[in-house]
């Protein structure tokens, strides 16, 4: 009998040895979530191992029982090492480990703006990456939109439309707001009739990152992307569900209640983003008129995830944003309309914004992705004795397939863009200026790794608009990766614009004086051309990463508005009439910006310098274009101790800005201070923003005259107008 107890136990100690163990890890950016694509695990104990796929993952197999320690490496982030005991609770669940980038610099990140979903360090083209701590720190300062987070960002102008209402524009390397491609996921976001609200509509809270390409990227997206493309990316739902929640208010008025939440099962995942922003009227100089609009905005998105299955998921949202802002004379806010107060400036407007997306991955031969949007939008400007109104419906459809071989990876497809403007007034002042847009295009884009060191990215575009024709749009870009420090690109492309009314220039004037476009009018061209360098290291506890872009772009038949001669015996006080032409030589826009980004241990500073040199050179004199600085330096410090406390110093300048009429505005500084104190569920955000008080009604008044009550005449906007704001925040995460 002892015999056969020995022998059972034997035979079990024997089995026990011999069966093998699995296990599926998924490595992940510590930072970002995102998937760490590449890395090296390893098993020391059995001198064997894997590398992670591009969904991060490795499956390890023959693993016998026992602990076992792995030991996870990659280019840019720490070794790490991380014990687990086979066989385990559940084989069949894959196992998530997080490891943390080496350098201050963006390692790893994964960039969906190029269509080819490449790590931003392995790119071609230059993407800068506004992670998901610097978007974190920017809600907590402003959680109603994004302009804070993009003004503060070298090469990028954020441009105020309106002296009462506060609408703002963006520019690109000193190009106006309409050559700028705004996305969000891919999709385009808002067309011509948002000019001047679709920065100040746009929450951040639902945001992981915001991408940023400048230069001529129309072969990526095709047209609208002269000056470049913003790319916001959105979060994820993830295994574990999290809820987060922003509750803020200002000195001055401003109160803003944003939550987010995101979870996902085997089968379906979903996110939803709500957001009520308010701002009371608030008279910053004192000379009666709003600086800060009185306004209510409310953004609703909802996102469902359909998980098909391990090949196949679905995805669609709708995001609902309703926005009722009012600035002008504060006693008519206040008390309603008089002969002596009578000047007020509305804007209504709602979106309606759908999107569906397909993506089927067919094993390691590509991946099929189907995407569409359709984007309502609703828009009344009113004034005194005027009303400008209009409805644009915007779609786009594509289907790309995304093929990787060996030393390729390469996409093509076709997409559909529709764009239809309906001017919604009974009797439009100045005639019919309705549109109707479709085009047709077709895209391919290789990511050709030549060596380990080189990659040459080509793409072309072809597009056939229904009224301007063909446009075919080439593009190259090549990534040298010269050492481990020190890397170079270069690259350049065509682009096009079709003729609107929408821009800056009409914003200012609510479209009252702008007549229809002609028949003579001819599409905008581009081309434009982009290199830099960059260098990262490390010294013990100090990193160091340094980039130098150089651009240049060139438009030609830019579109221009000509002032029109009042006719003899017009009515006094009647306002002359615009009209777009093509002019005869094109604008020109060069220059370059220094980054320096700087870790050491607890410590990050950010500086970026930039100088653009904007012409138009149909000019005789005065040919810089207007509200384009030729000067600009960003500084950033900030002290972290991770998920504890957070304060940042930052300083703006601005050079001069050519302003119209021969005139230059004066260049100014401005200064902010945040500190966030970290808890396990909540932290609690002060912000003094702009604390020197800069303001543009510190160098004049803003008010020219207002001999007429219901028409007061304003200087151009050229810098803040609302000056210091103190807000507090308490920031919630489960």
């Amino acid at each position: 009998m002892r015999l056969y107890v020995v022998c059972f136990g034997l035979l079990l100690t024997i089995g026990n040895a011999w069966a093998q163990h699995a296990v599926t890890l998924q490595i992940i950016d510590d930072k970002t979530k995102e998937p760490v694509i590449g890395a090296a695990v390893f098993l020391p104990a059995l001198s064997r191992g894997g590398t992670t796929d591009d969904r991060g993952q490795v499956r390890l197999t023959d693993i016998p029982p026992g602990p076992q320690t792995l030991r996870i490496t990659s280019l840019n982030y720490e070794t790490k090492e991380k014990q687990l005991t086979f066989p385990r609770p559940d084989p069949n669940r894959v196992e998530v480990i997080d490891v943390e980038p080496t350098s201050i610099e963006l390692a790893g990140v994964i960039v969906s703006a190029t269509r080819t979903d490449s790590r931003i360090e392995d790119s071609p083209v230059r993407v800068e990456v506004l992670g998901l701590e610097e978007v974190e720190e920017k809600t907590g300062m402003k959680p109603a939109n994004i302009a804070m987070l993009l003004a503060e960002t070298a090469g990028v102008q954020v441009q105020q439309t309106s002296p009462v209402s506060a609408n703002q524009a963006i520019r690109l390397q000193g190009l106006d707001g309409r050559y700028t491609q705004l996305l969000k996921d891919g999709f385009p976001l808002y067309s011509g009739l948002a000019t001047g609200l679709s920065l100040i509509q746009i929450p951040p809270l639902d945001l992981k990152q915001v991408e940023l390409i400048k230069g001529s990227s129309s072969a990526l997206y095709g047209g609208d992307a002269i000056a470049g493309i913003i790319n916001l990316v959105s979060k994820q739902p993830g295994r574990k569900p999290e809820f987060s929640a922003i509750l803020n208010a200002t000195h001055k008025g401003a109160a803003d209640v944003s939550a987010w939440y995101g979870a996902r099962g085997e089968k379906v995942g979903i996110t939803m983003l709500a957001t009520h922003n308010t701002q009371r009227a608030y008279d910053v100089d004192g000379d009666g008129f709003t600086d800060l609009p009185k306004f209510r905005l409310i953004n609703l998105n909802p996102r469902l995830f359909w998980y098909v299955s391990e090949e196949t998921t679905v995805t669609a949202g709708v995001n609902l944003t309703v926005d009722d802002r009012t600035g002008g004379d504060l006693r008519a806010i206040q008390d309603g309309p008089t002969a002596a107060h009578l000047f007020t400036e509305r804007n209504q407007s709602n979106r309606t914004f759908t999107t569906f997306q397909l993506d089927r991955r067919f094993d390691e031969k590509g991946v099929l992705r189907v995407k569409n949007s359709v984007n309502w939008f609703n828009r009344t400007i009113t004034l005194p004795g005027s009303q400008f109104a209009g409805r644009q419906l915007a779609s786009f459809s594509e289907v790309s397939y995304l093929l990787p071989t060996a030393h390729h990876t390469t996409v093509f497809g076709g997409n559909v863009w529709t764009d239809q403007f309906t001017e919604t007034n009974p009797q439009p002042v100045t005639g019919s200026r309705n549109y109707t847009y479709t085009t047709l295009g077709a895209f391919v884009q290789d990511d050709w790794r030549l060596t380990d060191a080189i990659t040459l990215q080509t793409g072309l575009r072809t597009d056939h608009q229904d009224r301007y024709g063909w446009f075919v749009l080439p593009r190259f870009s090549a990534l040298w990766k010269l050492s481990q420090q020190w890397s170079a690109r270069v690259g350049g492309g065509l682009g096009y614009k079709l003729p609107t009314i929408f821009s800056t220039d009409t914003e200012r004037s609510a479209y009252a004086d702008i007549l229809p476009l002609t028949n003579a009018l001819k599409a905008e061209t581009s081309h434009g051309l982009n290199a830099d360098l960059n260098y990262n290291t490390r010294f013990d506890e100090l990193a160091v990463a340094v980039n130098q872009s150089f651009f240049y772009t060139q438009i030609n038949q830019p579109l221009v508005l000509q002032t029109l001669v009042v006719p003899p015996n017009s009515p006094p006080g009647t306002t002359p009439q615009r009209v777009y032409q093509n002019a005869g030589a094109p604008v020109v826009t060069k220059g370059f910006e220094t980054n320096l980004k700087v870790g050491l241990e607890d410590w990050k500073l950010f500086v970026a310098y930039s100088f653009t040199d904007a012409r138009r050179l149909h000019k005789a004199q005065d040919d810089r274009v207007e509200f384009a600085p030729k000067h600009k330096l960003v500084t950033t410090l900030i002290y972290e101790k991770e998920k504890s406390f957070r304060a940042g110093l930052e300083g703006f300048y601005t050079g001069q800005q050519h302003i119209g009429g021969g005139e230059y505005s004066p260049a100014y500084w401005i200064m902010g201070l945040m500190a966030e104190k970290m808890f396990r569920h909540f932290s609690i955000v002060g912000n003094l923003e702009n604390f020197t008080d800069t303001r543009q009604t510190r160098f004049e008044a803003i008010l020219v005259s207002q001999q007429t009550p219901g028409n007061p005449l304003f200087r151009p906007i050229y810098a803040p107008l609302d000056g210091f704001i103190a807000n507090l925040a308490l920031r919630v995460r489960f």
